[in-house]
C-alpha cells in the first residue's frame, strides 16, 4: 500500500520529478563542459626521525633545551605540527613569489587563499595546495591543484624545498643555541679548574710542601729513630745509675738528654697527630675539586663532539623522497565519474524535490482528500481536459462512462424528487466548471432528455466557446429588459448535439449580481424549468462571487466541481462554510482528474493481469 501511495505521488508529480531530474543532470553536463580542468600533483617529504640524543645529553648536565621543535613521531599531534610548519605564511610567500602565482582576477595570490579550498574553487579554479600525513607514516604529502599541470608540479616541489630548507635552518639554529650553552659551560668549568689548581699551588707554597706523603713518612721515621735513641739512652742510664750515684755529673747529664729526647718525641707525636692529617685533608679536597672539574670538562668536550655528529645526522634525514611529476590526467572534473554521480544525485534530488512539492501543495490530490467533508463524491472524471466535450467522444469510452456515473449518483441522491434544475459551480477558476456543465447536459441528452445549458456567468462567460456559438445576445439581454422574458426562446441556440440547447450569457453588463438576484431572473428560471426536462446553470466561482448562492433560491440542487492539483483545500473549506451559512447543501462533488486516478489504477490492474477489453 505504501508503494502504491508513492506511485500515486510520482504519477501526479511526474513533471516535477522528471523536470527537476533533467535540470540537475543538464546542469551537471553543462558544468562538465564549462568548468576549466584542474590538475593535481603530489610531492613526498620524509619527516625528521625521532632523536633524543641532544635532549638526553643536555638533561644529564641539568641543562634545558634540545630537540623539542625538530623531533617528530608518527602521532597525529606531531603530524599536525609538521603540517602547520609546512604551511607557515613565510614559506607560502616564498612559493607565491617564486612561481608568481595569481588569483582569479589576476592579482597576486594571498597566502591564506593558497591553502584555502571551497566549492567555488572547483568551479572557477585557482592555485591551491594542502599538506597531509600519508597513512600515519613519517611521510608528508604536499598536494597541489592548478589549471596548469606544470604549475601544479612546481607548487608541490617548491613548497617541499622551502619547507625542508626551513626545517634545516630550524635544526641548525637549535644546535647553535645548544652549542653556545655548552661552550659557555666549558669556559666556566675551565676557569673553575684553573682556580682550583691555583689554590693547591698556594697551599703547597704556604706549607712549604713538596710532597706531603714523603714528608709524612720522613716525620714518622724521625720519631721512630728518636724512640730507638731514647731506648739506648734509657739502657745507658740504667747501667750508669747502678755504678754511679744519682748526683754524679754524668748521670745528671744523661738524664737531661733523656728528658730532652722525650720532649722532642712528644713534639713529633703532636705534629704527626695534628698537622699532618689537616694538611692531607686540605690537599685531598683540593685534589678532588680538580678531578671533578677535569671530568666535567672532558664530558662537555665529548658532548660538543656528539652534538656536531647529531646535527649532521638530523639534517641528513630531512629529505624530499619523491618529487612531484607533471600530471598528464585531469584531476577534476572526471567526466564519466562525475556524470554517473550527477545522475545518481539527480535521482535523489528529484525524489526529494517531488516529495517537497507534494508536501507544500495544499490542493486536492485524490478522492481521499474529499472524504473528510460531509459532501459525497458523485464521480471522478479521469484524464480531464478543458477541451474534452462528450459530443466528440465515443459513448463506450471511460470518459463518457464517468459522466454517466455522475448522473447515476445524482439520481441516487435524489430518488424521491429528481432535480429539474442544477447549478454547476466551483471554488475558483480553472477547475472545469463550464466543461462539466456542458458534458452533463450532453450526458442527460444521451438518455433522451430535453436539456438546456445556461451560461449564468455574466462576468467571464466561456460556455459559448464549448458549443461554438456566438455570444452576441443572451441571458443578460433578457434580464436587462431588452428581450422579454416570454421571448427568451429567441436567444436560445442550437448546439449541434441532439437534445442539447444553449442559452448564452449575452453582452457584458454593469452590475451582474443585481440582475441575477432580480425577479426577472426568477421568472426566467421558472419558465425554463417548464419547457425543458433538465436545466443546467453555470455560474461564477463561489470563492469570488455570491452569484451562485443567489440563483439557488429557485434551483433544485448544487454540484461543486473540484479539480486535483488546482482546487485548494482551504478555499474549498471556506466555500462549504459559506454554503452552510446560506443553508445550501450541495448534492455532491465532481472530481476532475488531470491524471489517471481510480480509472488509471484499474487500467494498470487489468494490464498486469493480462486481461483484455479494459475500456
Amino acid at each position: 500500500m505504501e508503494l502504491r501511495k508513492y506511485w500515486e505521488i510520482f504519477s501526479r508529480r511526474r513533471k516535477a520529478f522528471f523536470g527537476s531530474f533533467l535540470l540537475f543532470v543538464a546542469l551537471v553536463i553543462i558544468g562538465l563542459f564549462t568548468v576549466p580542468p584542474t590538475y593535481e600533483a603530489t610531492a613526498k617529504v620524509l619527516l625528521v626521525e625521532s632523536s633524543k640524543s641532544l635532549g638526553t645529553l643536555m638533561s644529564s648536565l641539568g641543562m634545558k633545551g634540545g630537540g623539542a621543535t625538530t623531533t617528530t613521531t608518527t602521532t597525529s599531534t606531531t603530524a599536525d605540527t609538521d603540517i602547520n610548519l609546512a604551511t607557515l605564511r613565510p614559506i607560502l610567500l616564498k612559493v607565491i613569489a617564486k612561481l608568481n602565482l595569481k588569483d582569479r582576477d589576476g592579482s597576486v595570490l594571498k597566502p591564506e587563499k593558497l591553502i584555502k579550498s571551497s566549492v567555488v574553487n572547483k568551479i572557477v579554479p585557482r592555485p591551491y595546495l594542502y599538506v597531509e600525513q600519508l597513512d600515519e607514516s613519517d611521510i608528508l604529502d604536499v598536494v597541489s591543484n592548478s589549471r596548469s599541470a606544470a604549475e601544479a608540479a612546481n607548487m608541490s616541489n617548491e613548497l617541499a624545498r622551502f619547507y625542508i630548507e626551513d626545517r634545516v635552518e630550524r635544526v641548525r639554529k637549535e644546535y647553535r643555541s645548544a652549542r653556545g650553552m655548552v661552550e659557555k659551560r666549558i669556559g666556566e668549568i675551565k676557569a673553575q679548574y684553573e682556580k682550583a689548581l691555583q689554590l693547591k699551588k698556594d697551599f703547597l707554597t704556604e706549607e712549604k710542601i713538596v710532597d706531603l706523603d714523603t714528608e709524612s713518612k720522613a716525620l714518622i721515621q724521625q720519631r721512630s729513630d728518636l724512640e730507638v735513641k731514647l731506648d739506648d739512652f734509657l739502657n745507658d742510664f740504667s747501667g750508669i745509675t747502678t755504678e754511679l750515684k744519682a748526683l754524679h755529673p754524668d748521670v745528671q747529664k744523661l738524664g737531661k738528654k733523656i728528658e730532652s729526647l722525650k720532649r722532642i718525641i712528644k713534639e713529633k707525636d703532636e705534629t704527626v697527630a695534628t698537622g699532618v692529617p689537616a694538611k692531607i685533608m686540605k690537599q685531598s679536597q683540593l685534589d678532588q675539586a680538580i678531578t671533578v672539574y677535569q671530568d666535567v670538562y672532558k664530558t662537555l668536550l665529548s658532548l660538543l663532539t656528539n652534538m656536531n655528529v647529531a646535527e649532521s645526522v638530523t639534517i641528513s634525514s630531512i629529505s624530499l623522497v619523491e618529487e612531484a611529476a607533471v600530471p598528464y590526467e585531469v584531476y577534476f572534473p572526471k567526466k564519466p565519474l562525475t556524470l554517473a554521480i550527477g545522475i545518481f544525485l539527480g535521482m535523489f534530488w528529484a525524489i526529494g524535490f517531488t516529495i517537497l512539492v507534494e508536501y507544500a501543495d495544499d490542493t486536492i490530490k485524490s478522492r481521499e482528500d474529499l472524504s473528510k467533508y460531509p459532501v459525497p463524491v458523485l464521480g471522478s472524471i479521469p484524464n480531464f481536459s478543458d477541451r474534452s466535450i462528450l459530443s466528440s467522444v465515443d459513448p463506450n469510452h471511460p470518459f463518457f462512462e464517468a459522466y454517466r456515473k455522475v448522473l447515476s449518483s445524482i439520481r441516487f441522491r435524489r430518488i424521491e424528487a429528481p432535480p429539474k434544475s442544477l447549478l454547476i459551480s466551483s471554488t475558483g477558476p480553472g477547475e472545469g466548471r463550464s466543461t462539466t456543465a456542458a458534458n452533463l447536459g450532453i450526458a442527460y441528452a444521451n438518455e433522451g432528455k430535453r436539456v438546456l445549458v445556461v451560461d449564468a456567468d455574466l462576468r467571464a462567460p466561456r460556455l459559448h466557446r464549448k458549443f461554438n456559438v456566438f455570444n452576441d445576445e443572451g441571458l443578460s439581454d433578457v434580464l436587462a429588459g431588452k428581450v422579454a422574458v416570454e421571448a427568451v426562446e429567441s436567444v436560445i441556440r442550437e448546439t449541434g448535439t441532439s437534445g442539447v440547447h444553449f442559452l448564452p450569457s449575452g453582452p457584458e453588463v454593469a452590475d451582474p449580481a443585481l440582475l441575477l438576484n432580480s425577479n426577472a431572473m426568477r421568472d426566467v428560471i421558472r419558465g425554463l424549468k417548464e419547457r425543458y426536462d433538465i436545466v443546467i446553470f453555470d455560474s461564477a466561482p463561489l470563492i469570488m462571487r455570491n452569484d451562485g448562492i443567489a440563483l439557488m433560491s429557485e434551483l433544485d440542487g448544487l454540484i461543486l466541481v473540484v479539480r486535483n492539483a488546482v482546487t485548494p483545500l482551504p478555499a474549498l473549506s471556506l466555500v462549504l462554510e459559506k454554503l452552510e451559512q446560506a443553508k445550501i447543501a450541495p448534492i455532491g462533488f465532481v472530481l476532475n482528474c488531470s491524471f489517471n486516478d481510480e480509472y488509471g489504477l484499474l487500467k494498470w490492474h487489468v494490464l498486469l493481469r493480462g486481461e483484455k477489453g479494459g475500456k
